[in-house]
């Protein structure tokens, strides 16, 4: 049965005996006329209904990936901010680890690298390592780290995974902002990555991707490396260099200010502009405009006007 809407001159009787004649198959039924206004509204009103349903539910799509992966994101925060808990000496035993489970049972390996690393631990978040403290390229640990992250890639299918999909900020380097708060371009452990290695976390951890009993034993070393902040080797000088975690750290007012503490070392920052504490702390409607005489740096100058003006 098909419903015909009649919106021309033609009687519905005149125009059902002719669909009849056409079609002697099929049964028309004919409604009552509409003028054509009454049928683009309602046109209209169809099309707003459907486009309606669509955003709903992209919405409600939206909502269910957001808490889906809202346990590994809380994760991520809380692992990245977390105040160390970890001694100098299971630091150490951190970088020793490695050596003697994915160096010294290679031959290969163990020639290259004959001796367990000297450890340098760092309680300071360095914006940047010179070239010559620190070998770049495919050389040290990191090449060797490479090798099983891309092979665990493969096995957990990472190329086909939908990595842009996931609704995640990396708190450090979130709008670009302190997103060169160290040097991760040689870095072969740590909590500060790369966003890839944040999204294998997410389909290993979380989706509960397998791995092969190898890829699994690297992987349940380099999560043990989630409780510093970075880890670098200088192959020429045999060192694994360290970044402890701060005693206390954190990011505020929506990424634009940093503080972090080693002991009774504090360091105060807005944006990669290192501060005075008492220009951190001061609420903008407190600060006294003599207190610019102070100042001696031109860009903490700038800071300060910017913050005073705000």
């Amino acid at each position: 049965m098909t419903e015909i809407y009649i919106i021309n001159s033609e009687t519905p009787k005149d125009l059902l005996l002719e669909l009849q004649q056409i079609d002697p198959k099929h049964q028309y039924t004919l409604m009552k006329s509409k003028t054509a206004k009454a049928l683009l509204l309602e046109i209209e009103e169809t099309e707003a209904n459907a486009r309606l349903k669509r955003e709903l539910k992209q919405k409600e799509l939206a909502y269910l990936k957001e808490q889906k992966t809202k346990p590994w994101r809380d994760f991520l925060f809380k692992k990245t901010f977390e105040p160390n808990k970890l001694t100098n000496k299971q630091i150490e035993d951190l970088c020793y680890e490695f050596y003697e489970e994915f160096i010294v049972p290679n031959k290969r390996r163990v020639k290259n690298y004959p001796k367990p690393p000297f450890v340098n631990i760092i309680e300071e978040l360095k914006w940047w390592f010179p070239l010559r403290d620190f070998v770049s390229g495919s050389r040290g640990y990191k090449h060797i780290v490479d090798r099983y992250l891309k092979s665990i890639d493969n096995e957990i299918g990472m190329r086909n995974k939908p990595i842009l999909d996931l609704p995640f900020t990396d708190p450090v380097s979130a709008n670009g902002t302190y997103g060169d708060l160290v040097n991760r371009n040689n870095n072969f452990g740590g909590i500060v990555q790369y966003g890839r290695e944040n999204y294998r976390i997410y389909y290993i951890n979380f989706e509960g991707q397998k791995l092969s009993e190898e890829n699994q034993k690297f992987w349940n070393w380099f999560q043990k490396s989630f409780d510093v902040v970075a880890m670098y080797y200088d192959k020429d000088t045999n060192t694994c260099h360290v970044i402890k975690k701060p005693d206390e750290w954190k990011i505020e007012d929506n990424n634009t200010k940093m503080y972090y503490r080693y002991g009774n070392k504090e360091r105060y920052f807005f944006r990669k502009l290192e501060v005075p504490k008492w220009i951190y702390v001061t609420p903008a409607e407190e600060l006294n405009p003599k207190d610019y005489l102070l100042l001696d740096n031109a860009d903490v100058k700038a800071e300060f006007i910017k913050k005073n003006r705000d």
